[in-house]
C-alpha cells in the first residue's frame, strides 16, 4: 500500500509541475488526484471484491495468485489490478486510470 500511494504522490508532483504549461488537462488531473480518494483492497477481501459506485474513489486491488489476473486498470478507471508489478508499472497504471477518469469526463463533474 505505501507503493501505490507513493506512485500516487509521484504522479501528482509530475503533473503538478506542467499544469502552468497545460492548463485544462493537467489541471483536472491535478484537481483528480488531490480529491479522489484511494481506496486498497488486499488480503481475504480480494475473494470477494465487487468495485464500489462512489466516483470520488479510486480501488487498489491487489491480487496474489497468478490465475486472478494481470495488472490492469478498469474499463471505467474506477479500480486499478495490481498483481506483481512494479513500482514503474504501478506508477503506469496510475496516471492511465487518471487519463480514463478525464476521458470519461471527470472533469466537467462539480469540484468537490
Amino acid at each position: 500500500m505505501k507503493t501505490i500511494m507513493a506512485v500516487a504522490g509521484l504522479a501528482f508532483t509530475v503533473l503538478l509541475s506542467s499544469a502552468a504549461a497545460e492548463e485544462t488537462e493537467n489541471q483536472c488531473k491535478v484537481r483528480l488526484m488531490e480529491t479522489t480518494k484511494l481506496i486498497a483492497v488486499e488480503g481475504d477481501a480480494v475473494a470477494n471484491f465487487a468495485p464500489d459506485s462512489d466516483l470520488d474513489t479510486l480501488e487498489v486491488v491487489f491480487l496474489t495468485k497468478p490465475e486472478q489476473g494481470k495488472s490492469r486498470v478498469s474499463d471505467d478507471g474506477q479500480v486499478i489490478y495490481i498483481n506483481n508489478a512494479t513500482d514503474q508499472e504501478q506508477q503506469a497504471l496510475t496516471l492511465q486510470a487518471f487519463d480514463i477518469r478525464v476521458k470519461q469526463g471527470f472533469c466537467s463533474r462539480p469540484r468537490s
